[in-house]
């Protein structure tokens, strides 16, 4: 019977150090709060009327430098991005600018009108909108010029 004991309480205190380990270290694995954020909102506008609709998408213009953020642009042209969901804004740094439609999300489609943009802000390899998100608040307005090239059958065709 004492030898069953001994058994036991060798077992049991390995057992013992790992819980007491386990209460002082916590439970499970630590995942830290995302990065504080600075707010970033402003307008669109193209040839210096409000745009309306669509995505704006942030792209950090060094690798490595800021996160991606992006938002829908409202009935009245205006705009705010998130980098991590349930908080506002991203991580100060420069970004490429650029724009994408309400359906562009979903890979390979097809059936989304494009946007009635100059080509040059569609994509992240093209757009020459660049802008600097600071610590604060930012209001950055997004001021696009050009001339839409073609329109939406002229699109189809050329893909």
């Amino acid at each position: 019977m004492i030898h069953a004991t001994n058994e036991y309480s060798t077992l049991s205190s390995p057992l013992a150090m790992l819980a007491a380990v386990l209460a002082t270290a916590g439970c499970g694995p630590h995942i830290p709060p995302p990065p504080t954020t600075q707010p970033v909102h402003g307008n669109v506008t193209l040839n210096g009327e409000p745009f309306t609709y669509g995505f704006v998408r942030f792209v950090p213009a060094e690798l490595g430098k800021g996160r991606f953020a992006e938002g829908m642009i409202a009935e009245d042209g205006s705009y705010a991005v998130a980098a991590f969901k349930g908080q506002a804004g991203t991580l100060p740094g420069e970004y490429m600018v650029y724009f994408s439609g309400l359906q562009a999300a979903a890979e390979g489609e097809s059936d989304a009108p494009p946007l009635p943009l100059p080509k040059k802000y569609l994509s992240k390899e093209t757009t020459d909108l660049k802008v600097t998100v600071t610590d604060g608040d930012n209001d950055i307005p997004l001021e696009m010029q050009g001339e839409v090239e073609g329109d939406a059958s002229d699109g189809e065709a050329s893909e």
